[in-house]
């Protein structure tokens, strides 16, 4: 699958997908808050295509209808 193909495929859960920056954390366009609101589908075929790196983000919360629990070690786990 192409980068693209697969954020097409992950919007398909009702995920809001965003590009990330190659090999990094940080989103890959200057505001990403308003696709808290705002689905991001429109736009995935200009982020993604051409692009060759499969680095995105998901926009949790109640867009996405997703929730992440980020535990950074074993006693976070068993808590």
């Amino acid at each position: 699958m192409t980068p693209l193909e697969t954020a097409q495929a992950l919007a398909k859960f009702g995920w809001n997908i965003l590009p990330a920056k190659p090999l990094g954390k940080k989103v890959a366009m200057t505001s990403w808050k308003e696709f808290q609101t705002r689905s991001s589908e429109p736009h995935l075929g200009q982020w993604f295509t051409g692009v060759i790196a499969f680095n995105w983000f998901i926009v949790c919360g109640r867009i996405s209808l997703l929730v992440v629990l980020d535990c950074d070690s074993k006693e976070a786990v068993e808590y």
